[in-house]
């Protein structure tokens, strides 16, 4: 993701290789579900998804550290990153 950390949003990139259901989410530090970037029936191809640093509730987040993970219905293999949100 760039810029990392960041403070008001960041920019994620992805690239799908088979088509399937691609979930996007975002942890807390404590592995909590704090938000859902994406859950859709996606093609291959590179894209691009932004995260504002709000929850599912549209609230901002404090500072910290989150972990965002990408997962397919296709695959058994999940991908993830820190990411660093400054406020």
């Amino acid at each position: 993701n760039f810029p990392n950390p960041f403070k008001e949003k960041t920019t994620i990139p992805y690239e799908v290789s088979n088509p399937g259901l691609i979930k996007i989410n975002i942890f807390n530090s404590d592995e909590i579900l704090v938000s859902t970037l994406i859950e859709e029936y996606i093609e291959p191809g590179y894209y691009i998804v932004e995260w504002d640093g709000r929850d599912k509730l549209g609230q901002i987040l404090e500072s910290g550290r989150y972990r965002v993970t990408m997962s397919s219905d296709e695959l058994e293999v999940e991908e993830s990153i820190t990411i660093t949100l400054l406020k």
